[in-house]
């Protein structure tokens, strides 16, 4: 077995995403969910800009999205909190 390198990002949820992480009740969509979350753990420019029809779904800074299964993933990327 490899050693893997350590994630340079950390995937955090909101308190609404994890409400509707819980939601979601295909095993299915929550593999593929899981799936992307790892991946945005190790690539999170994967997503594409999150640009919404309706001009007051947009929020007032800059989101990307991603899709995994029936569920897009809105997210920031936020390079230093330390």
């Amino acid at each position: 077995m490899r050693d893997r390198e350590p994630k340079a990002y950390e995937v955090l949820l909101t308190d609404e995403a994890k409400l509707a992480y819980r939601l979601v009740k295909s095993k299915r969509d929550l593999r593929r969910i899981d799936k992307m979350l790892d991946i945005l753990d190790t690539v999170p420019d994967i997503g594409g800009p999150y640009d919404p029809v309706y001009e007051a779904a947009k929020p007032p800074f800059e989101l990307k999205v991603v899709y995994a299964g029936h569920y897009g993933i809105c997210y920031r990327v936020l390079e230093d909190l330390a």
